[in-house]
């Protein structure tokens, strides 16, 4: 290990430590590199340059370099779809048999494709560690009438279409009203640190700090626990490639009201009123959640009756075995043909 003692001050660096920032600067060049489309051979030629040339070298090559990287995946994607369009003509000479999708408002996707009789309908599960059990509903249903705070939870990554931005503004009006029986959890993953810097800089700004808690990435018990503390979910989404998003069932397998957008497949398993609110994503109203948020904490008995149907059609609807089933019927309708 390099020694570096001098003067009776020991600065040694063990090799161990090395190591695992040899491991930490590579694992940032691959994330860099799958990101802009750089190679790692390409990246070695920031590091041979001073800080300021290395910034004008890259405004100068990344946007070149991804475009090519674009377009070469481009390529790829093309190439393999066309390979698998004929592949599919081999295997299936008499036209697809059918296919499969999350919803009926999902649809569409294949309109002009397949025959609308060929294509069914099979919704989204919850996996069987992320559904509340009874003995856990029964306690969290009733002490619904008592709690002292509602737990309102966004649970997504932090991406602006995604709506997290305005669950902050949501929070930093309870704050300004000083509601004091309301609280926000926020748990997900920032894939760019423009987001993170704007949702810390937000909690910062407006002193939210005893209003919002950020609970990173979870998974198992940690999730599992706050999907068990939390009453209200709220995804206003508007994400170009939403589905049909497994957290608002997640969420109704939880006994939680859902506050969430008519975008992509949501329509299919959220509906306003019998499920919470569901609004329009072209006009979204802070106002008009805020004062829903606000009905929901004064009227406890309506958001018992809301969670208490979302957690029972999600366990009748949304279960491993329900999915298994719904495919299996697919299947035998199929074969049936």
């Amino acid at each position: 290990m390099p020694n570096t003692i001098f003067n009776g001050f020991d600065d040694t660096v063990k090799a161990q430590a090395i190591q695992g920032i040899q491991l930490a600067i590579q694992a940032v060049e691959q994330q860099a590199s799958s990101i802009t489309g750089v190679l790692p051979e390409r990246l070695a030629q920031y590091e041979q340059r001073d800080a300021v040339s290395n910034v004008q070298l890259g405004v100068k090559m990344s946007g070149l370099l991804t475009k090519q990287y674009f377009e070469t995946m481009d390529i790829i994607y093309k190439e393999a779809n066309y390979d698998m369009l004929n592949l599919a003509k081999l295997v299936y000479p008499n036209g697809i048999t059918g296919t499969i999708v999350l919803g009926n408002s999902l649809k569409s996707i294949f309109k002009g494709m397949i025959n609308e009789q060929k294509i069914f309908v099979v919704p989204n599960c919850v996996d069987e560690e992320y559904m509340l059990n009874a003995c856990s509903y029964k306690e969290k249903i009733n002490l619904l009438a008592s709690q002292p705070v509602l737990h309102i939870l966004y649970l997504s990554n932090f991406i602006e279409s995604k709506g997290y931005k305005e669950v902050l503004e949501l929070a930093a009006k309870v704050q300004t009203e000083q509601k004091n029986t309301l609280h926000f959890h926020f748990a997900g993953k920032f894939f760019e640190e423009k987001e993170r810097m704007y949702f810390e800089n937000f909690i910062t700004k407006h002193q939210l700090e005893n209003t919002i808690t950020y609970h990173g990435i979870v998974s198992g018990k940690k999730k599992n626990d706050l999907l068990n503390l939390c009453n209200i979910f709220i995804l206003l989404t508007r994400y170009p490639n939403e589905g049909q998003p497994i957290s608002i069932l997640e969420a109704m397998g939880n006994a939680m009201t859902i506050i969430t957008t008519n975008h992509a497949g949501i329509p299919d398993i959220a509906t306003n009123k019998e499920h919470g609110l569901v609004i329009d994503k072209n006009n979204i109203n802070l106002k008009e959640i805020y004062d829903y948020i606000l009905r929901l904490d004064k009227e406890r008995s309506l958001l018992r009756n809301i969670c208490e149907r979302n957690y029972n059609i999600a366990h009748s609807n949304y279960t491993e075995q329900q999915y298994i089933n719904n495919m299996d019927n697919v299947f035998q309708k199929i074969l049936e043909q």
